[in-house]
């Protein structure tokens, strides 16, 4: 869907974004997901109306979804009319981002922190480099690599680029206008400058960093956001260092095997109380600016499955749910292109013809003839050594995966509490839960 928004010079750049995205945000909570525009062509009553209240005189006036519900009815302006109209005036809530009169069967409420991870980190981390090897290195001549087992409780490593930006979402089914006070660990992780929600009072936070308090919107909202130095995390210590890299690791290694064309990766996972097991894994090996077929010989996998794209992308899944305390590797070779066969041959042939002439140079002249030999026994070695090969190898590894259970920066929920509840009902007790949950954005290995 395409969104044509006038305005004029006088306009902030940001502000028709901002007012795209809320507007966005707007449809999908009035009609179900996905927003087509025949869905939005059937609604243009519905449309129009919350047009006119989001805007006043051009500018941005009502953009929160709860205070529109108050204003435009859901179910179509001409069935509202044929079934008599509304009984009542629609007024705006004195709360602007929640609904007046809110009433829920079951009261619940719960947290979700969802952080995503950015990193590039080196193929072949040193021993020099802080932390602790799960492994030892991958011998260039090992068929696999999974035999080694991780022998340590973490793996660290110190990241080329690395970043976390995480989010709070809060969902609120609850009756009344409740009051709710959140209370985070930080683990003296410095937030940056965070983004609040408006119902977030700042004042609160500034006195007491790690306190949320607020009187939640119904349904889902963005509570809070931020992003995190992800070599920061942790402080010094050693181990919050470490879980700030996430529970996958990979290594990768290029320009094994007599024709330096062949690679290997291995890839695994560090264990968790907090965490199960790791969805989605999946390991791209990338060949920018490859020269390449669409295919590699030579492969050897222990687990998963690899298909070469013709894209240039090897992809290395693994269906379902991976464990952790796991691990598996990869070796294969990329193979040349045609033209790249041919100009090797003939380089090859041109150096056979020197070498013959060569030859037949040494017969002519009986004094040369011992430095000629040592010539052709140097060609022949360094034939057979492959040292005269141009290495073609993948360029690096791209990860992704989904897991639940913590999260890279350590942040830990300490209290949820409801305040005031006034509307709530006495002697109701509301279900709480709490997830954590981490993403993949761009972690590379190269």
């Amino acid at each position: 869907m395409v969104f044509m928004l006038p305005c004029t010079s006088q306009m902030p750049v940001m502000v028709p974004f901002e007012f795209i995205n809320r507007f966005a945000e707007v449809l999908e909570k009035y009609f179900t997901p996905p927003v087509v525009p025949m869905r939005i062509e059937t609604n243009l009553d519905v449309v129009s109306l919350l047009l006119n209240e989001m805007l006043d005189d051009g500018y941005p006036y009502v953009t929160e979804p709860d205070a529109l519900r108050d204003l435009v009815p859901n179910g179509g302006l001409l069935s509202k009319l044929l079934s008599g109209g509304n009984k009542t005036v629609p007024t705006q809530s004195t709360i602007p981002w929640r609904r007046s009169n809110v009433r829920h069967t079951n009261n619940e409420l719960f947290v979700d922190i969802v952080e995503t991870l950015y990193m590039v980190l080196p193929a072949k981390p040193s021993n020099s480099l802080s932390g602790r090897r799960v492994s030892e290195p991958i011998g260039s001549s090992a068929l696999y690599s999974h035999s080694s087992q991780p022998n340590s409780a973490y793996y660290s490593t110190r990241p080329l680029v690395s970043r976390i930006e995480g989010t709070i979402f809060v969902t609120s089914n609850l009756s009344g206008i409740p009051e709710i006070s959140l209370n985070l660990n930080t683990l003296n992780n410095h937030l940056g400058r965070p983004s609040f929600h408006p119902a977030v009072k700042i004042d609160k936070w500034v006195q007491s960093p790690g306190t949320l308090q607020f009187i939640p919107p119904d349904g889902k909202a963005l509570i809070a956001s931020y992003t995190l130095d992800n070599n920061r995390v942790g402080g010094k210590n050693e181990k919050n260092r470490a879980q700030g890299q996430g529970l996958v690791f990979a290594e990768f290694r290029t320009g094994l095997g007599i024709a330096k064309d062949e690679f290997e990766a291995r890839v695994w996972t560090t264990m968790s109380r907090e965490v199960k097991h790791v969805e989605g894994l999946s390991v791209n090996v990338i060949c920018d600016g490859q020269r390449t077929k669409k295919n590699i010989k030579g492969l050897r996998i222990t687990s998963g499955d690899f298909h070469f794209n013709d894209w240039g992308i090897g992809e290395w899944t693994f269906p379902g749910k991976t464990p952790l305390g796991w691990s598996a590797s990869l070796r294969g070779a990329l193979e040349r292109e045609e033209v790249d066969d041919e100009e090797d041959e003939s380089e090859e042939n041109s150096k056979s013809n020197g070498v013959e002439d060569s030859i037949g140079d040494s017969f002519r002249d009986a004094t040369g003839s011992s430095h000629k030999s040592k010539a052709l026994d140097s060609n022949v070695a360094s034939k057979e050594s492959g040292s005269g090969i141009k290495p073609i190898f993948p360029t690096h590894l791209s990860i992704t995966y989904t897991l639940t259970g913590n999260v890279p920066s350590g942040i830990k929920v300490n209290s949820l509490r409801i305040l005031k509840s006034p509307g709530l009902g006495e002697g109701v007790k509301p279900f709480k839960g709490l997830r954590y949950t981490t993403n993949v954005g761009e972690y590379i290995v190269r």
